[in-house]
């Protein structure tokens, strides 16, 4: 993950926001461990509020085999071409789930 993470800052000139549910009082200590761990980032967002689930349009399992292409598929879909169709080729070929 981190060398992806890597890839995607430097060869593709990413913005990485890593954003978690912890609160801010940890965000110190969550900084120093990206850094320690060798993560790029651009930013941290913290306290992503409550929930049992979080559901999100653009979330990918990253233990899920083809992880790394649906992540490049959701940013050249992210592009805005109509003439797209990237998620409802991955519901087709069953990546997506429902």
């Amino acid at each position: 993950m981190v060398e992806y993470v890597r890839r995607l800052k430097e060869d593709e000139q990413y913005d990485i926001v890593v954003w978690t549910a912890r609160p801010w009082k940890h965000a110190g200590h969550i900084a120093g461990l990206l850094t320690m761990w060798g993560v790029p980032y651009n930013g941290l967002k913290c306290e992503k509020g409550g929930a049992h689930v979080y559901l999100d349009d653009k979330a990918v399992n990253h233990t899920r085999d083809g992880w790394e292409d649906r992540v490049t598929a959701l940013a050249d879909y992210d592009n805005h071409d109509p003439s797209q169709r990237v998620l409802e080729e991955y519901e087709e070929r069953g990546d997506v789930e429902a």
